[in-house]
């Protein structure tokens, strides 16, 4: 059996999304993922940048839509995406900064972390450009089932 964790950034919507695909022998048996929220977290470090008549920045939370409970359920193939972070900007000029992400889930109990680094343009609160690379991403605390091989990657 073989899990693929992806994640990448949506610009448009500003959100980090996670895609989960699984791929797996036919015989396979089905291994659900069930997010936990209250597990799961996203720290910002602000490294520097420059505003304009005030104070300016960006933050990072969960995405609303990111509920525990939510069950992803993978057999012989499959994939599924959803929401995972959403950043907000404030203020109008630049900003750069450290970025540290969990993802919990409590079956299979484990959690996916990545860390990176970021930096945006922000005009009137807006986040109007922006660039997210993930230096290190994994199965940060847990064991997959027997049998399931995983790989992780945020992009």
């Amino acid at each position: 059996m073989r899990i693929e964790i992806l994640q990448t950034v949506r610009m448009a919507g500003l959100s980090l999304v996670t895609g989960l695909g699984f791929a797996g022998a036919a015989s396979a048996a089905t291994v659900d993922f069930v997010v936990d929220r209250s597990g799961s977290s996203v720290t910002l470090t602000d490294t520097g940048g420059i505003c304009i008549f005030s104070r300016c920045g960006v933050s990072a939370s969960l995405a609303s839509g990111l509920h525990t409970g939510d069950t992803y359920s993978f057999s012989d193939a499959g994939s599924a995406a959803f929401d995972f972070l959403t950043f907000t900007g404030r203020g109008t000029g630049t900003d750069t900064f450290g970025i540290q992400a969990l993802l919990k889930f409590s079956s299979p109990d484990i959690s996916v972390g990545g860390t990176g680094a970021g930096g945006a343009v922000l005009a009137i609160g807006n986040i109007v450009a922006g660039v997210l690379n993930w230096t290190s991403v994994g199965l940060s605390s847990g064991t997959l089932p027997e049998g399931v091989d995983a790989s992780f990657a945020f992009q």
